[in-house]
């Protein structure tokens, strides 16, 4: 039994403490996290913001699944033409990759297309009880 824990620590001993990956830094993000941006992300499908001096890179994605505004999670949405494709659906992708958020149902799918990123910008940076439960929903919901 002594001799299983020995050889993780030995491991450990080797890589240092940066570990095989280099420097990694932990950031703490929750609903109470609100970060800031330097751009307002209209008419585009990424955005970037920083929190607590570290990027997140954010994705906008419009979809014909519906589902409840800041909520609903999805592993996967359809995305394609020939359908109404007014739901906003976002996830982060880095540092950590989240699972899709529905974030808002637009009237059109130019709208949508237009302002999506953007609403997942604003679902981190403000604070209010609407972007807490979207940063919540993202936060707890981070892939493996």
């Amino acid at each position: 039994m002594p001799r299983n824990i020995i050889y993780p620590v030995a491991i450990l001993a080797i890589l240092g403490p940066g570990g095989a990956h280099g420097d990694m830094r932990c950031i703490k993000l929750n609903a109470a996290t609100v970060c800031t941006a330097s751009t307002d992300c209209y008419n585009t499908s990424d955005c970037r913001v920083t929190c607590a001096g570290v990027a997140v890179d954010l994705a906008g994605r419009c979809s014909s699944d519906s589902g409840t505004e800041n909520i609903s999670i999805a592993d996967n949405i359809s995305l394609g033409a020939g359908t109404e494709q007014n739901y906003c659906w976002c996830a982060m992708l880095r540092p950590a990759t989240s699972k899709w958020v529905m974030r808002y149902q637009y009237h059109d799918t130019a709208g949508c297309i237009k302002n999506c990123a953007r609403g997942g910008r604003n679902g981190v940076i403000f604070d209010n009880v609407m972007d807490t439960d979207f940063r919540a929903t993202m936060y707890s919901n981070l892939m493996e």
